[in-house]
């Protein structure tokens, strides 16, 4: 890593991916509250945000590619360029699914805890689920996408 634009956003991904796996391995094990789901999903969703602007950050300062400062306008760049970050279509399409459902729980109407997971209840009134074993699936997803983009950045 050369650029410091760079570094900041890589560091910050790595930082609160760290605090989202914290929050899932440790803290909730021993609190069991499902009200923390939201916080651990927000942290992941944010975590890759930065880490793609890592990357498209070091794109722009090694091929000169255009940046607009809007994650969902330069997202797309990113895509195009999976395959220098050694990025499967598996983990892109995951990644999109992570950013959705973080973006559903910010508009959602109302959040509940229900048996083992946390409800999301849009104002149209659909619901989704996020338990355990989805954010574990979540982490995991994005520690390799970072380790992935750290290597090449």
């Amino acid at each position: 890593m050369s650029n410091p634009k760079v570094d900041e956003y890589f560091k910050d991904a790595k930082h609160k991916l760290n605090s989202a796996s914290h929050l899932l391995t440790i803290t909730y094990p021993l609190v069991q509250d499902q009200r923390m789901f939201s916080r651990i999903l927000e942290l992941l969703a944010e975590s890759l945000e930065a880490g793609v602007n890592a990357a498209l950050h070091h794109l722009h300062y090694t091929e000169s590619l255009p940046l607009l400062k809007k994650f969902e306008l330069d997202y797309p760049h990113f895509v195009k360029k999976k395959e220098e970050y050694g990025l499967s279509m598996e983990e892109i399409k995951a990644i999109g699914e992570i950013m959705f459902m973080a973006k559903k729980l910010k508009e959602a109407a109302m959040e509940f805890p229900r048996q083992d997971s946390l409800v999301i209840l849009s104002e149209k009134l659909e619901t989704e689920k996020i338990d355990e074993k989805r954010l574990r699936s979540f982490l995991s997803i994005t520690k390799g996408v970072l380790s992935k983009i750290g290597c090449r950045i």
